[in-house]
């Protein structure tokens, strides 16, 4: 997803406007969420997000649902054991972890752990 901003720079002394562009790209991420977490996500399953990597992704998250980032990270901002991130069916653990690369269209899938016998 990209946005064209358009701002207009009044000369002093002159009737002339200058415009100046500028581009910003912003990624368009789906992310799925656990029933676990949705209380923190007003009860979406499915939330569109951005962010360049899954630490990115992660920010923005937090931003629009503050409570959420500590539910999936430690307090070194690392990805909990029992938290499993996948993008596109991929699991981040094989990719770049944290750092796993994102662009326009990905799907997120964040998944928790099940232990027992």
């Amino acid at each position: 997803m990209s946005f064209l901003f358009i701002t207009l720079n009044f000369i002093p002394n002159s009737s002339l406007l200058t415009p100046h562009f500028s581009l910003c790209t912003s990624m368009a991420v789906t992310v799925l969420v656990p029933t676990t977490l949705q209380n923190l996500t007003n009860n979406q399953a499915t939330l569109e997000s951005s962010g360049s990597t899954i630490a990115e992704l992660l920010d923005s998250l937090e931003q629009s649902f503050p409570g959420i980032k500590s539910r999936l990270c430690d307090e070194e901002g690392k990805l909990r054991r029992f938290v499993n991130f996948y993008v596109d069916s991929e699991d981040i653990r094989y990719l770049d972890g944290i750092n796993t690369a994102l662009k326009d269209g990905d799907e997120v899938s964040i998944v928790p752990a099940v232990a027992g016998g």
